[in-house]
């Protein structure tokens, strides 16, 4: 699958964290976002106190930061003082992977981010696929960071919105948020493995993990369990195969079974083998 990542955003106060790492022994695909703001006491539940991401390191969590406001802001031109000072220090070693949410900035904000990350990529959130939307992603993104800087399309702003899917046909791997849930993740991930003009992507959600907006571990389950059925369904439908004649692999699916290259049927030769060596076998015998 193209799918790389699921990303549960808003891990909270209340978040059993054994818990989440039952989640994810079972579910490696699972990542789980942190969201940080300077001001992370005046914003809610979904904010998680600084001392209790300290708490965070050596977990054996895949984690993502999420930072909002002016510590986005000052992150984009490459001053990470904010969510050092959050982490104690400790930012680079609890999380993988940081999100800009910064959608709604000046997309002309100019931008110092030429070097060395803090972590191993760096994700951009836009509204659109519009050029205007993507500006500041592609500015960021610039000389040598093309594959540690990717984007998150999210037209609903983190406000879990349901929406047609805006999608970005690019070879880099490409985010996609707004409204994800465990009653429509089958189809998203469908329209997205479908499209020949997808790379690699993840998807995040945030509103649809969430019960009185506090984090639901049970409903990040369900996510996680609809994913693995239509995991199962998409592999069942397009299987890789390996031609027992010419030894060529290609995709198959459960109704035909014909090799491209040679066109031999693949379940007749099978049969006709294990016939072969049922008939050796009884010769040996006797």
């Amino acid at each position: 699958m193209k799918l790389k990542t699921i990303t549960f955003t808003g891990i909270d106060d209340r978040t059993d964290i054994k818990a989440l790492q039952r989640i994810q022994h079972y579910f490696p695909i699972a990542e789980f976002g942190v969201l940080m703001s300077r001001n992370w006491d005046k914003n809610g539940n979904r904010f998680m106190r600084p001392s209790r991401i300290r708490y965070l390191e050596g977990k054996g969590l895949r984690l993502s930061a999420h930072l909002c406001g002016q510590i986005a802001i000052d992150a984009a031109r490459n001053h990470w003082y904010g969510p050092t000072w959050i982490t104690q220090g400790g930012f680079s070693k609890i999380f993988r992977r940081c999100q800009l949410n910064i959608a709604n900035a000046d997309p002309n904000m100019h931008t110092f981010i030429d070097g060395m990350l803090p972590v191993e990529e760096l994700i951009v959130q836009a509204n659109s696929t519009s050029n205007e939307d993507l500006g500041l992603w592609k500015s960021i993104r610039g000389g040598k960071l093309v594959d540690e800087v990717t984007v998150l399309i999210d037209p609903s702003g983190g406000k879990g919105l349901q929406g047609k899917t805006d999608i970005l046909r690019s070879p880099h791997k490409v985010g996609y948020a707004g409204g994800i849930n465990a009653g429509n993740i089958r189809e998203k991930i469908m329209e997205l493995e479908r499209d020949p003009g997808v790379g690699d992507y993840w998807l995040d959600m945030e509103s649809g993990v969430r019960t009185d907006d506090w984090f639901d571990v049970d409903k990040v389950t369900e996510v996680l369990n609809e994913y693995l059925k239509t995991k199962a369904e998409i592999e069942a439908q397009n299987m890789v195969t390996k031609c027992i004649v010419c030894e060529k692999e290609f995709r198959t699916n459960q109704d035909e079974k014909i090799c491209p290259e040679c066109h031999v049927n693949i379940e007749f030769e099978k049969e006709m083998l294990r016939m072969i060596s049922r008939t050796r076998r009884d010769i040996f015998i006797k």
